[in-house]
Protein backbone atom coordinates (compact mmCIF):
# COMPACT_ATOMS: atom_id res chain seq x y z
CA UNK A 1 0.00 0.00 0.00
CA UNK A 2 1.29 3.32 -0.82
CA UNK A 3 -0.82 5.37 1.80
CA UNK A 4 -2.87 5.58 4.97
CA UNK A 5 -5.97 6.09 3.03
CA UNK A 6 -5.24 2.98 0.48
CA UNK A 7 -4.13 1.04 3.53
CA UNK A 8 -7.83 1.86 5.04
CA UNK A 9 -9.83 1.40 1.81
CA UNK A 10 -8.47 -2.40 1.85
CA UNK A 11 -9.17 -2.73 5.83
CA UNK A 12 -12.43 -1.95 4.66
CA UNK A 13 -12.98 -3.90 1.78
CA UNK A 14 -11.42 -6.86 3.84
CA UNK A 15 -13.98 -6.47 6.69
CA UNK A 16 -16.71 -6.51 4.55
CA UNK A 17 -16.23 -9.66 3.06
CA UNK A 18 -14.78 -11.12 6.44
CA UNK A 19 -18.54 -10.36 7.57
CA UNK A 20 -18.42 -12.74 10.58
CA UNK A 21 -16.37 -15.40 9.72
CA UNK A 22 -12.52 -16.03 8.78
CA UNK A 23 -10.51 -18.93 8.19
CA UNK A 24 -6.76 -18.49 9.46
CA UNK A 25 -3.90 -20.59 9.58
CA UNK A 26 -0.66 -19.77 11.29
CA UNK A 27 2.33 -22.04 9.38
CA UNK A 28 5.82 -21.76 8.60
CA UNK A 29 6.88 -19.90 5.30
CA UNK A 30 7.67 -22.87 2.89
CA UNK A 31 4.45 -24.02 3.91
CA UNK A 32 1.70 -24.79 0.96
CA UNK A 33 -1.68 -24.75 2.01
CA UNK A 34 -3.77 -25.65 -1.10
CA UNK A 35 -5.99 -23.13 -1.20
CA UNK A 36 -4.97 -20.51 -4.52
CA UNK A 37 -5.27 -17.41 -3.06
CA UNK A 38 -4.03 -17.86 -0.08
CA UNK A 39 -1.07 -19.69 -1.20
CA UNK A 40 -0.83 -16.96 -4.07
CA UNK A 41 -0.64 -14.10 -0.98
CA UNK A 42 1.50 -15.86 1.23
CA UNK A 43 4.41 -16.07 -2.04
CA UNK A 44 3.96 -12.00 -2.75
CA UNK A 45 3.94 -10.83 0.63
CA UNK A 46 7.46 -12.85 0.99
CA UNK A 47 8.73 -12.11 -2.65
CA UNK A 48 8.12 -8.00 -1.63
CA UNK A 49 9.37 -7.81 2.13
CA UNK A 50 12.87 -6.19 0.74
CA UNK A 51 10.78 -3.35 -0.97
CA UNK A 52 8.36 -2.53 1.43
CA UNK A 53 9.16 1.12 2.59
CA UNK A 54 8.16 1.20 5.72
CA UNK A 55 9.42 -2.78 6.78
CA UNK A 56 6.68 -5.17 7.69
CA UNK A 57 7.30 -5.71 11.82
CA UNK A 58 6.54 -9.24 13.39
CA UNK A 59 3.12 -9.63 15.39
CA UNK A 60 4.37 -10.15 18.69
CA UNK A 61 7.03 -8.10 19.09
CA UNK A 62 7.37 -5.92 16.57
CA UNK A 63 11.07 -6.74 15.05
CA UNK A 64 11.17 -5.66 11.43
CA UNK A 65 11.03 -8.47 9.05
CA UNK A 66 13.17 -7.44 5.87
CA UNK A 67 13.72 -10.92 4.46
CA UNK A 68 12.26 -14.53 4.14
CA UNK A 69 14.70 -15.47 7.00
CA UNK A 70 13.48 -13.24 9.47
CA UNK A 71 9.71 -14.97 9.13
CA UNK A 72 9.36 -18.05 11.34
CA UNK A 73 5.20 -17.58 10.65
CA UNK A 74 2.86 -16.48 8.49
CA UNK A 75 -0.37 -15.57 9.51
CA UNK A 76 -2.99 -16.33 6.75
CA UNK A 77 -6.72 -15.60 7.05
CA UNK A 78 -9.33 -15.57 4.52
CA UNK A 79 -13.20 -14.63 4.49
CA UNK A 80 -15.53 -17.82 4.82
CA UNK A 81 -17.93 -16.88 2.17
CA UNK A 82 -15.29 -15.89 -0.39
CA UNK A 83 -12.07 -17.05 -1.61
CA UNK A 84 -10.89 -14.23 -3.69
CA UNK A 85 -9.40 -11.84 -0.98
CA UNK A 86 -6.34 -13.04 1.47
CA UNK A 87 -4.60 -11.39 4.33
CA UNK A 88 -0.98 -12.43 5.40
CA UNK A 89 1.04 -11.35 8.30
CA UNK A 90 4.47 -12.61 9.98
CA UNK A 91 6.33 -13.51 12.82
CA UNK A 92 10.07 -13.72 13.66
CA UNK A 93 11.78 -16.47 13.94
CA UNK A 94 12.70 -15.95 17.66
CA UNK A 95 8.99 -15.53 18.49
CA UNK A 96 7.46 -18.40 16.52
CA UNK A 97 10.56 -20.51 18.08
CA UNK A 98 10.55 -19.25 21.71
CA UNK A 99 7.10 -17.24 22.76
CA UNK A 100 5.05 -18.43 24.88
CA UNK A 101 1.86 -19.92 22.77
CA UNK A 102 -0.26 -17.55 24.77
CA UNK A 103 1.56 -14.51 23.86
CA UNK A 104 1.37 -16.05 20.11
CA UNK A 105 -2.48 -16.66 20.35
CA UNK A 106 -2.82 -12.41 21.97
CA UNK A 107 -0.73 -11.44 19.34
CA UNK A 108 -2.73 -12.99 16.73
CA UNK A 109 -6.03 -12.14 18.18
CA UNK A 110 -4.76 -8.03 18.44
CA UNK A 111 -4.10 -8.37 14.76
CA UNK A 112 -7.04 -10.36 13.43
CA UNK A 113 -9.24 -7.75 15.51
CA UNK A 114 -8.50 -4.96 12.92
CA UNK A 115 -10.80 -7.45 10.22
CA UNK A 116 -13.04 -8.71 13.05
CA UNK A 117 -12.83 -6.24 16.49
CA UNK A 118 -14.73 -8.11 19.29
CA UNK A 119 -15.92 -10.84 17.02
CA UNK A 120 -13.35 -13.26 17.55
CA UNK A 121 -13.93 -16.84 18.90
CA UNK A 122 -11.37 -19.64 18.20
CA UNK A 123 -12.37 -23.25 17.31
CA UNK A 124 -8.95 -25.17 16.69
CA UNK A 125 -9.09 -27.57 13.69
CA UNK A 126 -6.44 -30.20 13.09
CA UNK A 127 -6.19 -32.17 10.22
Amino acid sequence: MSNRHQRRASIATYRRSASNSLLTWLVPPDTTIGVTVLDNAACAWLDYLPTVVPSRSCICCRAPLHQRDDIGALLLSVPALTSKLASVAGLCVMCWEDAEIEVIERAVERTLSVVMPGKLEAYAVTC
